[in-house]
Order: structure tokens, then sequence, then C-alpha cells
């Protein structure tokens, strides 16, 4: 699933979104709060805003840095998501 989210968000609705907004800011915001939101179906308010903060941390890697690929914010969502794994899975017991 980060797979697809990141080929979605930050490989392509963030470039869009930067050249339709002429600002890369405005960009960062647009697809961080729309990402959050995409994560309301599967859970609370609570969820979505922290998602929306990994987006917009993981968005403003792509726009600051160059050299910062999607292969690499697609790794990083990969680990956030395997660390949260198994902490879920620590916790449960």
């Amino acid at each position: 699933v980060g797979v697809a989210e990141e080929l979605m968000f930050r490989g392509y609705l963030l470039g869009r979104l930067r050249i339709a907004l002429a600002s890369r800011v405005g960009a960062i915001i647009v697809s961080s709060v729309l990402f959050g939101l995409l994560h309301l179906v599967s859970g609370d308010i609570v969820q979505v805003l922290v998602t929306a903060c990994i987006g917009a941390l993981l968005a403003t890697a792509r726009m600051a840095w160059p050299s910062c690929s999607l292969a690499s914010v697609i790794v990083a969502h990969v680990l956030y998501d395997a660390s949260l794994a198994v902490i879920g899975a620590s916790i449960a017991g």
C-alpha cells in the first residue's frame, strides 16, 4: 500500500500541484492534507493528522533536496509502516 501511496502522492500529485498552484509550499500542504484524509477510512482524526504530518515531511524532502528520489520516500514509507507493525505486534503481545 505504501508504494502505491507514494507513487500517487509524491510521484504524481505533488508535482502536478506544484505546477497548478505555482507554489512548492502550497503543493506540500494540499498533497499532505489529501494524504491524511485518505487515511480517515482506516482510522480517526488523530491518524489523519499524524499521517498528514508524515506526508508533509516526505513531500518537503522531495521538494527541498534534488537528490531525494521517489525511491527514497518509498523506502522511508515502507520502513515507517514496518516499524508501526512491529510496535503494534509487540504491544499486542
